[in-house]
């Protein structure tokens, strides 16, 4: 893995982790401030931030830095 991969991976890693607490937070406060359904709604969006940000990593990798399968 060469630094450019590397830096890419860091700063996905970061801005997945930045909006999942985002949202996690935004979701607790819009709960208790009466609106539960938006609350729940919006606490949904954290699992999302975490795929997305796998689905990133995965699709920016080189072609040949894909863990083998198992069973290959």
């Amino acid at each position: 893995m060469d630094n450019d991969t590397k830096k890419v991976n860091s700063t996905v890693d970061l801005v997945t982790l930045v909006l999942t607490v985002a949202s996690i937070l935004l979701s607790q406060v819009i709960y208790y401030s009466g609106k539960k359904e938006l609350g729940i709604f919006i606490g949904l969006w954290a699992p999302t931030f975490v795929g997305l940000g796998t689905l990133v990593k995965q699709t920016l990798g080189k072609p040949g830095d894909a863990p083998e399968l198992p069973g290959k």
